[in-house]
């Protein structure tokens, strides 16, 4: 992850998009949505991934709306998307430890605001979204 030589990806341990997809189908149910609601809902890890979260944990595994407006602010999955992004950094230069993680993403809105300054602004034309490139 750290070394800079691109050789280590999300995707060598992302869970199957079968997998996935089930348990965002189901997630959707539990709060009266149908599969056509998808295109506004990622399935994000709670923990990301690339900070060391696991990959296929269902408890690892939320729905989480694209772009969210809370206050004017966007705090969708596009914006934690950056956090997610910073922290990795972070921890390649020793200034985060993985210990230090979960108490960044128990409270990523926070975490955000330490690390990267203040939230976008929302924007209402932005409500559905598709998978980024994989984040590396």
């Amino acid at each position: 992850l750290c070394d800079g030589d691109g050789g280590w990806k999300t995707s060598d341990i992302r869970p199957s998009s079968s997998y996935t997809n089930r348990i965002k189908k189901q997630l959707l149910q539990e709060i009266g949505l149908d599969w056509s609601e998808a295109v506004n809902y990622t399935l994000d890890h709670y923990y990301p991934i690339v900070d060391g979260g696991h990959p296929s944990d269902p408890l690892n595994l939320v729905l989480q709306l694209w772009h969210e407006e809370s206050q004017g602010y966007d705090i969708g999955a596009k914006t934690k998307d950056k956090l997610e992004v910073k922290v990795g950094k972070l921890l390649c230069e020793g200034k985060m430890t993985l210990q230090d993680v979960p108490d960044c993403f128990d409270d990523w809105i926070s975490c955000y605001v330490a690390n990267i300054g203040e939230l976008p602004k929302f924007d209402p034309k932005k409500l559905g979204g598709v998978e980024e490139e994989e984040i590396q």
